[in-house]
C-alpha cells in the first residue's frame, strides 16, 4: 500500500491551505479597518473554509482509492479542485484587499479578480415571500377599485 499522497499533491495541498489562510487574515482585516466584524460573517466563512479542505481531501481519496480507479479508470478531480480554490479565494483576496486600498480596485489584475468574485459567489435564493405580498396588495387594490 502506498503513500496517501505524493510529494506534488503534498504541495498543492500546502499552496491550497496558505490561501485560505490569507484568505482569512484578509479577510480579518477588513472586517477590522472598516470596522464591521461580525462573528457569524466569520463563522459563515470558516464553515465555508472547512467545506474547501473537505473537497479537497474527498478529491484526494477519489483519486488515490485503487478500488475506484481499478473499476472506471483514473480521473484527475484533485488539481481541477485544487485550482477552482485558489482562484476563488485569490479572488476574495483580491476583493478584500481593494477595499482596504480603494486605489487597487483601478488596477486591471485587481478588476480581472471582481469579474472572478462575482462568478464564483453562490446565487441566492429569490425571497418568493416578498413577491406574495406585492400580489396580495394589488390583488387588494383591484378589490378595492371594483
Amino acid at each position: 500500500m502506498g503513500a496517501i499522497m505524493d510529494s506534488a499533491q503534498f504541495s498543492t495541498v500546502c499552496v491550497v491551505l496558505a490561501f485560505i489562510l490569507l484568505d482569512i487574515l484578509s479577510g480579518l482585516w477588513k472586517a477590522l479597518y472598516n470596522k464591521e466584524f461580525s462573528s457569524s460573517a466569520m463563522r459563515n466563512g470558516l464553515f465555508r473554509k472547512v467545506g474547501y479542505v473537505l473537497v479537497l481531501a474527498l478529491g484526494l481519496l477519489f483519486e488515490n482509492a485503487d478500488f475506484i480507479t481499478q473499476q472506471i479508470g483514473y480521473i484527475p478531480v484533485f488539481v481541477p479542485l485544487s485550482i477552482y480554490i485558489v482562484v476563488t479565494e485569490l479572488a476574495s483576496i483580491g476583493e478584500n484587499l481593494s477595499e482596504i486600498f480603494p486605489g487597487l480596485a483601478d488596477m486591471k489584475a485587481f478588476k480581472a479578480l471582481a469579474v472572478i468574485a462575482s462568478s464564483s459567489q453562490p446565487k441566492r435564493a429569490v425571497d418568493e415571500s416578498a413577491d406574495d405580498e406585492t400580489v396580495s396588495s394589488s390583488d387588494k387594490e383591484s378589490e378595492e377599485a371594483e
